[in-house]
């Protein structure tokens, strides 16, 4: 079974969405005959790179609301981050631009570390407040995961692997997706948004068994916007 997952790196339901997965696949009896593909997504691509704001700043900006209103519209996905074993540190978190991280992400894919350095830049981003936009960040993040120093200063000082980050953008505007994190099992059915871990259970026994399509829907559960929090994800 082929799994592919089109996510940002700044959006908290992408991080939540591919950990309740995560945890599907742990109760799941073919867990090892699954491949995971992840596909690049950018909400905002127009975010000026290593801006001096972060997130609060940028949350204020944009819902005008107060310092503590905008902790209070983040403390429940940190409550849900808190509950699947993740840290989500909002006051940490700077505003990014994530073409690069993405352009790194597919160069591991080359060196069979995809999972390692998505995994890594999540976690930098959501739990450390690492600036993802920055090279010299991300060349450590790399390097940790055991790609060559030489290798990672050639593929952030010029543009490669853009292509293919270009080719999954526009493959996601072509199939309509609109919001991340959005989920598409062997090529035909799909799940959207941070579902419960039930949810990724029921798809995987029923895609598996490939008794009848199920298409799992819900939009309150994806990231639409450059940045976004709540429930419902809206402008």
């Amino acid at each position: 079974m082929k799994i592919e997952i089109w996510s940002d790196f700044t959006c908290p339901y992408c991080y939540l969405g591919k950990t309740k997965l995560e945890l599907a696949l742990d109760q799941f009896s073919h867990k090892e005959k699954v491949r995971i593909e992840y596909a690049s997504f950018q909400l905002d691509p127009n975010a000026e790179v290593q801006s001096n704001k972060m997130v609060y700043d940028m949350l204020m900006e944009k819902f005008r609301q107060s310092l503590e209103q905008v902790r209070t519209m983040t403390e429940e996905l940190s409550m849900q981050a808190e509950e699947i074993g993740l840290d989500f540190q909002f006051e940490k978190m700077p505003q990014v631009n994530t073409y690069d991280a993405h352009r790194l992400v597919k160069y591991a894919k080359k060196e069979n570390k995809e999972l390692e350095m998505v995994n890594k830049i999540f976690r930098g981003y959501f739990s450390e407040g690492k600036r993802i936009d920055d090279h010299s960040v991300l060349l450590d993040m790399a390097m940790d995961v055991g790609i060559e120093r030489e290798a990672v200063e050639e593929v952030l000082s010029v543009n490669c692997c853009a292509k293919s980050v270009k080719t999954d953008i526009e493959t996601a505007s072509e199939i309509g997706i609109q919001g991340v994190p959005f989920f598409i099992f062997n090529e035909k059915y799909s799940v959207s948004g941070a579902q419960p871990v039930e949810v990724f259970i029921n798809a995987l026994d029923q895609i598996w068994q490939e008794n009848h399509v199920k298409e799992v829907v819900d939009e309150d559960t994806t990231c639409k916007t450059n940045y976004c929090v709540g429930p419902d994800c809206e402008d």
